[in-house]
């Protein structure tokens, strides 16, 4: 190790010495030998300036409003997989390799908040679901 190597170990562990000092992040020494190894001290900068852009809101930084309508709520959730929605009274589908419990669980998901009764049984190569109601 020469000396410019030691120098600059010791400039990062001295800014993650401040930065750990200063509260902003508490360190595990796993993750403090992380930093020594792998931030130079630019990086525990940005670092820092994250954290501090992050922080909790002071008291007397919001603003009280009236009148703003509620947003709508958005879900990105996936699409059914199941066609659950697609059944009339007495339809069924044939669900290729899945396991009754597992449809059985989604059927009971979608069905009890709709009033929707299913059947499900295991057949040969997967499981058939009825809606009864």
């Amino acid at each position: 190790m020469s000396i410019e190597t030691a120098n600059a170990d010791l400039d990062i562990y001295t800014v993650k010495a401040k930065y750990h000092v200063e509260g902003l992040v508490g360190l595990t020494h796993r993750e403090a030998d992380f930093l020594l190894t792998y931030y130079s001290s630019r990086e525990i900068e940005q670092l820092k300036a994250e954290e501090e852009s992050t922080a909790a809101p002071e008291e007397g930084d919001f603003k009280i409003e009236s009148g703003v309508p509620i947003s709508p709520i958005y879900r990105s959730g996936r699409g059914p997989r199941y066609p659950f929605a697609d059944l009339q009274i007495g339809d069924s589908f044939f669900a290729k390799g899945c396991k009754p419990g597992t449809v059985g669980n989604a059927a009971r998901s979608f069905g009890e908040p709709r009033g929707m009764e299913f059947v499900i049984r295991r057949v040969i190569g997967g499981t058939r679901v009825w809606r009864m109601k």
